[in-house]
């Protein structure tokens, strides 16, 4: 099997799981350095020579019947047993060559049976949806997301696209959520339509962020990968100067953006930061955990909702008895995490957290709109007292391809936290632009430069921000 071993052999030499031949396309390897190879897209003649050498008598009549082909393959040269999978998309014939486990046999076997445990629906949504993840990370994808009776798709640089593989159904995409999020799952389903959980995929266990939800059609997923790498500013293209909040010793800095906007990944930045140069105790809150912080200067605890603690209140009742100096909140979603957040930073801790609104004033007022109408005159002192900085974020295309981040800054100064004080804050972008020397950058500003830069056109700024184009 001259041509099929040839790829194999690429397999083996790179350390990946499996191989992934579709006709038009480049192959991509599964796990270990997965990714499409830097080879021509295979042909119909080629992927004609691949079938004729794969494919046993009566198995092309199966497959243009619409059947699948799953089997062993012979144990190559190197002691190495394979398994095959073979599936007609539409006009499009996908070939997958995983690594099998255990001890290769000298000739090829049937498939061992699905233990009695493992429902042949799951074990169909397992090899679908594992196949979706390789895929979305060898695209180097931002989202994965799996809809009923849908091809699986991808989000890359703010677009989606189409992956070459089968539609999903609703009972595979069932059966997996409830074995891969947990006995909750099936629970928060029925009763709240969504739920959150984290997974893991292939050998070098990539983790991946899962929001489910129940939605016209059936089930759908969005699972966005977590990245090994920690993100620096510089890898983001963020300013130098945002790490000023870093050197900070207490008060809240607030992450401001719409979802998909970047905030956790600029977060990372910033708490990866502190921790590889400043000698303290940092203890993080997130649902899920997205990024791991490694060996650095600083003692980090990171602790999941939902795993190692209940709600993110829960965990910063907890988090004020661990002695922590920094503390990172992934998000303020009710009244009493916003009353634990403001105090901690009112009583010498550094907080980091984020809030889905479009402008700092925006983020004022989420916070403040939180709790009952009794509580805001005090609860906007508070505000006014313990914020440091409002850092709002927005992802636009970059020239030649990717997305890049605009940024406004507000720096809390005595006349900034007179407006929160006093409920003003439709006065707070003037403040912005008055706020030149604290450091301050409106989101023109922010565009302005990054037109200038010849990051992003002058169309795409004019699209965020029309007086721009004047």
């Amino acid at each position: 099997m001259a041509a099929i071993d040839s790829l194999l052999s690429i397999v083996e030499f790179q350390k990946a799981d499996g191989i992934v031949i579709v006709a038009g396309e480049s192959p991509s390897l599964l796990g270990g350095k997965s990714g499409q190879l830097t080879m021509p897209p295979l042909n119909e003649t080629m992927m004609n020579i691949l079938l004729e050498e794969l494919l046993q008598d009566g198995e092309r009549e199966a497959l243009a019947a619409g059947s699948g082909v799953d089997r062993a393959l012979p144990v190559t040269a190197t002691g190495v047993r394979y398994n095959l999978s073979v599936r007609q998309d539409g006009k499009k014939t996908r070939i997958v060559v995983r690594k099998g486990s255990g001890a290769a046999p000298a000739r090829p076997v049937p498939t061992p049976a699905t233990p009695e445990s493992v429902t042949p629906t799951e074990q169909r949504s397992t090899t679908l949806i594992s196949d979706a993840m390789a895929a979305a990370l060898a695209r180097g994808a931002s989202d994965l997301i799996l809809s009923a009776g849908r091809t699986p798709q991808i989000k890359r640089d703010g677009a989606t696209e189409s992956l070459p593989l089968s539609d999903c159904g609703d009972a595979e995409l069932r059966a997996w959520a409830e074995s891969a999020g947990g006995a909750d799952v099936k629970t928060l389903l029925e009763t709240a339509g969504s739920a959150d959980f984290a997974v893991e995929h292939g050998p070098n266990a990539r983790r991946f962020r899962v929001n489910v939800f129940t939605q016209r059609n059936g089930l759908a997923a969005v699972l966005r990968p977590i990245w090994d790498t920690l993100p620096t500013l510089e890898t983001l293209g963020l300013p130098r100067s945002l790490l000023r909040t870093t050197q900070l010793q207490h008060g809240l800095v607030l992450l401001a953006g719409a979802t998909g906007s970047g905030k956790s990944t600029t977060l990372a930045a910033l708490v990866n930061h502190i921790a590889q140069n400043r000698p303290c105790h940092i203890v993080t809150l997130e649902d899920p955990i997205e990024y791991v912080y490694g060996a650095g200067r600083a003692i980090v605890h990171q602790r999941e909702v939902g795993t190692h603690v209940e709600s993110f209140a829960a965990g910063l009742r907890a988090a004020l008895r661990e002695s922590p100096d920094v503390l990172l909140v992934g998000e303020m979603r009710d009244a009493e995490t916003v009353r634990l957040a403001l105090q901690a930073a009112e009583t010498g801790h550094l907080v980091f957290s984020t809030l889905h609104a479009g402008t700092a004033a925006g983020a004022i007022e989420r916070m403040t709109s939180a709790l009952p109408e009794s509580e805001r005159g005090s609860t906007r002192v508070q505000i006014a007292n313990a914020l440091r900085f409002v850092l709002t974020q927005q992802m636009l295309p970059a020239i030649g391809g990717g997305r890049v981040p605009a940024i406004e800054v507000m720096a809390v100064n005595h006349a900034v936290a007179a407006q929160i004080r006093d409920g003003r804050t439709q006065l707070l972008n003037t403040q912005i632009e008055l706020g030149v020397d604290d450091g301050m950058v409106t989101l023109e500003q922010s565009l302005s430069e990054l037109v200038r830069a010849g990051r992003i056109t002058q169309k795409t700024a004019a699209t965020v921000l029309p007086t721009i184009a004047r």
